[in-house]
């Protein structure tokens, strides 16, 4: 569910850059569409695989209290919620070794 989910709202994210770049009357070449995937991509793993599982933990633990474990989403083993972490972050310090590389190149 949660690859469909960070699938869905990556694409969602890429077609509105692609629909706002060119009703601004500014291209859609290869160099700007080979940006925007990452960065959409990466905010759709961080969202998704991160910052929702952690609200959702948190709003439940503030409501119902009790540990961690009984607080995850439906389906979500503590494991598990600990690689979805981890997939943001990698992302996240890629994407910025990315930018700062090509920062220094130009």
């Amino acid at each position: 569910m949660y690859q469909f989910a960070i699938q869905a709202v990556s694409l969602g994210l890429i077609g509105y850059g692609l629909w706002k770049r060119r009703r601004l009357g500014l291209s859609c070449d290869l160099t700007f569409t080979g940006a925007l995937v990452p960065v959409c991509f990466g905010i759709g793993t961080a969202l998704i695989g991160g910052a929702f599982p952690v609200l959702y933990l948190l709003i439940l633990n503030a409501v119902r209290g009790g540990p961690i474990e009984s607080n995850l989403p439906p389906g979500l083993t503590p494991d598990s919620f600990l690689g979805l972490l981890m997939a943001p972050i990698v992302l996240s310090l890629v994407y910025a070794f990315y930018g700062y590389t090509k920062h220094l190149k130009s």
